[in-house]
């Protein structure tokens, strides 16, 4: 069996074709080795949209979310 995976036009075309849907927010999680300076750690990072936190109904604890200038 195959595993078949959604891409960016996948959640495009759901957004504009679904009249039930009113919100998408893909999101693709990776596990990196992130460096800075002498430091290493092996962590989990997940991209996704500014839609991510209403779809989801997550609130931010602290710090922020995406910002405008983020995506700048």
């Amino acid at each position: 069996m195959s595993t078949k995976t959604l891409v960016w036009g996948d959640a495009t075309a759901i957004a504009n074709q679904v009249r039930t849907i009113t919100e998408v927010t893909p999101e693709i999680n990776n596990r990196q080795l992130i460096t800075y300076r002498n430091r290493n750690s092996n962590s989990q990072l997940m991209g996704t949209t500014r839609e991510f936190l209403s779809v989801r109904s997550f609130e931010v604890a602290k710090g922020q979310f995406i910002s405008e200038l983020d995506l700048k």
